[in-house]
């Protein structure tokens, strides 16, 4: 598990996006866009799966085929956050990641962590 704290320009994704949804007509969620380049790193450390494992019970070596990725999406219906897992982000594409997003935002029950405490 990595847990980050940095400080990113997002002036020319925040562009990126404005005219794709200007050129496409669907506005792609921000979250989605980083969720994919998390992705892409995930893609990158497939290359050395050892840079995505730990050492687990009695030392022996956990290694993952997939990047998952927890995030908090904000519900639609009550104005929440929803602690969601996009599973497996080093495989799918901004799209699939947007959807599932927007799936979870108007139907918050739909995450697997709906119930989880925060």
């Amino acid at each position: 598990m990595v847990h980050a704290l940095f400080e990113v320009d997002v002036t020319r994704a925040r562009t990126l996006l404005r005219e794709r949804a200007e050129r496409t007509g669907q506005k792609l969620s921000f979250t989605a866009f980083i969720v994919g380049c998390v992705g892409c790193v995930g893609r990158a450390v497939a290359g050395n799966r050892l840079a995505h494992a730990y050492r687990g019970w009695r030392g022996r070596l956990v290694l993952f085929a997939d990047v998952d990725v927890a995030t908090l999406v904000e519900s639609e219906v009550d104005r929440v956050a929803v602690p969601h897992v996009l599973r497996a982000a080093n495989r799918r594409a901004v799209h699939e990641l947007h959807d599932e997003i927007r799936r979870v935002q108007a139907e918050p029950g739909t995450s697997q962590l709906a119930d989880c405490e925060v």
